[in-house]
């Protein structure tokens, strides 16, 4: 049975940590699984995963790890003249879940050799450059490409919330092909809801941030005209309920009202919704 200080070695070989970064004497109160989650600037914790799923773009991944490696204060672990990193390959594993570790597990059963390097050579030991093929596939491309061009806006959903969606459906589409400009705008505009639509197109945007800053702005003033004629805080509508819902519930409030009846009545949801 392993000693405590064998543990700490096997601890840190898991993890990609330098040699006897676990030897440090323990603080007050303080346990080897409290060391082991706080080594080498927070350890694992913190590190994003990857589970190969067709929303998420492998090359994001990639840089975020990096980052994060980077951060946590490990060695690396170079192998061949400075140019492999063998350490940052075993903790990348562990960031997989999913079909990528799946993937991985298939892989390591054929050639247990392969997929233990972290750099841009071409080869199989390098498990970069094999997830980056792996998981950049044309069929998946293909699939959110025509996502893309049928993208909608939702109800209720706002500018910034439809963008972030187009965003991350663009980026896996585009994976190594950029996309002309005149076709971002183009397939954003058409998602969006038809008066903004109108409004954005009609301003003849460039680029996608042109295209993404003036529909906020159109839908601000869309939102200020309703909040004028209507009394109601949009903002609050939106997360409340449906603007058709409002709507058709101050329709049939006012229903048979004669008109003091009805300015009484307005005044009243005026002051429910905070106006003055």
């Amino acid at each position: 049975m392993a000693n405590e200080a064998q543990i700490r070695r096997i601890m840190e070989n898991a993890m990609g940590l330098a040699p006897n970064a676990l030897d440090n004497a323990l603080g007050a109160g303080q346990t080897l699984a409290d060391r082991i989650q706080t080594a080498g600037m927070g350890g694992i914790v913190g590190m994003p995963t990857f589970s190969g799923k067709e929303d998420e773009d492998i090359n994001d991944w990639i840089r975020q790890f990096e980052i994060a490696f980077t951060v946590s204060g490990r060695p690396e672990g170079n192998v061949g003249g400075g140019v492999c990193r063998q350490n940052k390959a075993n903790v990348a594993i562990t960031c997989l879940r999913g079909v990528a570790l799946q993937w991985y597990n298939e892989e390591k059963e054929k050639v247990a050799a392969n997929l233990v390097n972290w750099c841009d050579h071409n080869e199989d030991r390098n498990l970069k450059r094999r997830l980056i093929d792996r998981f950049t596939r044309n069929d998946v491309q293909r699939r959110k490409m025509l996502e893309l061009t049928r993208i909608k806006q939702r109800t209720n959903e706002s500018v910034e919330e439809y963008t972030r969606r187009f965003r991350s459906i663009l980026r896996v589409a585009t994976r190594g092909h950029a996309l002309d400009d005149l076709y971002q705008v183009n397939y954003f505009i058409q998602g969006l809801d038809a008066m903004l639509g109108y409004h954005v197109r009609r301003n003849n945007p460039t680029n996608l941030n042109d295209a993404v800053n003036e529909a906020k702005r159109e839908e601000e003033a869309k939102d200020e005209l309703l909040m004028k004629t209507t009394g109601l805080d949009m903002k609050r509508v939106g997360q409340e309920k449906n603007m058709e819902e409002i709507l058709k519930e101050e329709t049939n409030e006012y229903k048979g009202m004669n008109p003091i009846a009805k300015e009484l009545q307005k005044k009243k949801l005026k002051v429910r919704n905070g106006m003055s």
